[in-house]
């Protein structure tokens, strides 16, 4: 079965997918509304690295753990449909995990209200080299996703994180604040690679 993805990820994604897809940096803030298809861009690429890196796996994380189910578990069932790969995907919900049956990869969901669970992700081939902040904004600080991150990055040396979320109103809000230093530092490395 050959699968077109391009035809699956929105035109505003184009340069952001090619983006993940040569590793041409490591951190992706997504924003927009409803209808934005940034967390259907973000499913299909957390599929087509698994594929691409035999050592690479992925952690979800949503602020509450009642909200994986129905939003980012949901997605990621969503992406390996459209891909037609579901006869190579083994998936469950008690432990809520994708797994990629052939190599062992793994897709591990983690809500941050249970900050124990969120340093037991351990996998038993490669490392975690995928995350997945959904609906940022809804986390209370950027110290908690940083101390997240510290958790997951171990053990391996290419990293792509992603940070999926609706702008928040208040401009000061630490989500704006972050997106904004992190849109400042790529135009200050694009100036440099010049």
């Amino acid at each position: 079965m050959n699968v077109n993805v391009a035809e699956m990820v929105a035109p505003h994604f184009d340069a952001v997918f090619d983006a993940v897809m040569t590793h041409r940096y490591t951190e992706f803030w997504l924003k927009g509304g409803r209808g934005s298809t940034k967390s259907s861009f973000v499913s299909l690429c957390i599929i087509l690295l698994i594929l691409s890196d035999r050592d690479a796996n992925a952690v979800i994380v949503r602020r509450y753990a009642g909200t994986l189910r129905d939003s980012v578990y949901a997605q990621m069932l969503w992406a390996i449909s459209m891909l037609g790969l579901e006869a190579w995907f083994k998936t469950t919900t008690s432990p809520m995990e994708i797994t990629y049956k052939p190599t062992g990869q793994r897709i591990a969901f983690r809500g941050m209200d249970d900050p124990l669970k969120m340093k037991g992700v351990k996998f038993t081939k490669g490392y975690c080299a995928i995350q997945w902040f959904e609906e940022i904004d809804q986390i209370e600080t950027w110290d908690k996703v940083s101390s997240a991150l510290r958790s997951f990055r171990r053990g391996g040396d290419r990293f792509w994180t992603f940070y999926s979320y609706n702008p928040p109103r208040v401009l000061w809000s630490w989500v704006n604040k972050k997106a904004l230093e992190m849109e400042q530092e790529l135009k200050r490395k694009d100036k440099i690679a010049m």
